[in-house]
């Protein structure tokens, strides 16, 4: 330890973030000998533990994520997988979220940005009419790239927000029968509509495809993408099974789904419909020789929901309607979270959907004999 016009410093030699030593002095917040030598202490601590902030400029934000976008440096809290490591299309809402974020504060030095501006930011998202779930994957985003800094040393504190409530399922309208039967006929129909005053032509050259897509999300509760990438062998029409692999889904764990009648009659309808040259259950139409599965259907949804007059709906609303059929025909959330593969037993299904089946558990408590 050592002192300089009156003020303590801790002297040792420490590993820079480039993978250099060097001796540096850290200085103190102490202004007494023996609450210095105790403060020296803990600094020496800190650096064998990692967590030693060290003297220095420190990147802007903006600059950080330049780096974190070009990095495979995984964190404690992401799992130990890089930003390069991860998922096409993570790694893009993940960019497009620090984007945001860079707009708002990417000037700002990562060690001078506090939680209050990240209050206003969320603020500023909300004003916006963003969703609290949307402004939780940004927050995420950033808690990820400060990750990145803290890995290499250059901040040890980031600051943190806790996450937003996302909005109870019940608050947003559940599909009918008949809503899901008018999206399913409409997207087999050519049609004429508006968008900004601009005629548009629906031509339904995927219509049918898209219609079954609507039929098969409704009955098996999938996702879009992972519905894209189920192949024909998935498909155990005798014993009545989906298999969904861990490399098509969201989880990374495989999962089965037992056929409903409106599941096997929707699978039935798809592998009718299918050519016999692909193992896809939606083959891209733009193929050619090669054999791949369709990468979307939205464009063609998006101008679908804008005829039948719902342009809030999406690919997600019949999941939704799924899992909440599942709930009021007295499925327990146990077997239900299995088939839409979540890993927590049934809680989340619960939070979402436990209002829908009161029925269900008025007349359980009818027959309960005590």
């Amino acid at each position: 330890m050592v002192t300089r016009n009156g003020r303590y410093y801790a002297q040792m030699r420490v590993t820079l973030p480039d993978g250099k030593t060097r001796a540096l002095r850290i200085p103190l917040e102490a202004t007494r000998l023996d609450h210095a030598i105790v403060e020296a202490e803990g600094k020496r601590t800190e650096k064998h533990k990692g967590d030693i902030k060290l003297p220095g400029v420190r990147p802007s934000l903006s600059k950080l994520v330049e780096q974190y976008l070009e990095s495979n440096i995984g964190t404690r809290r992401n799992r130990g997988m890089g930003y390069l490591s991860k998922r096409k299309s993570t790694r893009d809402h993940e960019k497009q979220s620090l984007q945001r974020l860079i707009e708002h504060i990417g000037a700002k030095r990562i060690d001078r940005i506090e939680e209050k501006d990240l209050v206003a930011f969320v603020n500023k998202r909300t004003r916006e009419g963003v969703k609290n779930r949307t402004i939780n994957l940004d927050l995420i985003a950033f808690n990820n790239c400060m990750g990145y800094a803290k890995k290499l040393n250059l901040i040890t504190h980031p600051p943190r927000l806790d996450k937003q409530n996302e909005e109870e399922m019940d608050a947003k309208r559940l599909l009918t029968r008949d809503e899901i039967e008018r999206f399913i006929q409409q997207a087999a129909t050519p049609a004429a509509f508006k968008i900004d005053n601009k005629e548009v032509t629906y031509h339904a050259r995927n219509g049918k495809q898209l219609a079954l897509l609507i039929a098969f999300l409704s009955a098996s509760g999938c996702r879009e993408q992972e519905a894209l990438k189920i192949k024909r062998d998935n498909v155990q029409m005798e014993e009545g099974i989906l298999s969904i692999r861990a490399t098509s889904n969201k989880s990374k764990k495989n999962r089965s789904i037992q056929f409903s009648e409106a599941l096997r009659k929707a699978l039935a309808a798809i592998l009718d419909a299918l050519p016999d040259d692909t193992e896809w259950l939606f083959p891209s139409a733009r193929r050619g020789k090669l054999d791949k599965p369709a990468a979307t259907l939205r464009p063609s949804f998006e101008m679908v929901r804008q005829i039948v007059g719902m342009p809030e709906v999406g690919f997600h609303h019949f999941r939704h309607y799924f899992a909440s059929q599942c709930v009021m025909g007295g499925v327990d959330f146990m077997t239900i979270a299995a088939w839409l593969g979540h890993q927590d037993g049934g809680i989340l299904v619960g939070k979402t959907y436990g209002h829908l089946n009161s029925e269900h558990k008025r007349k359980a408590a009818e027959g309960l004999k005590l």
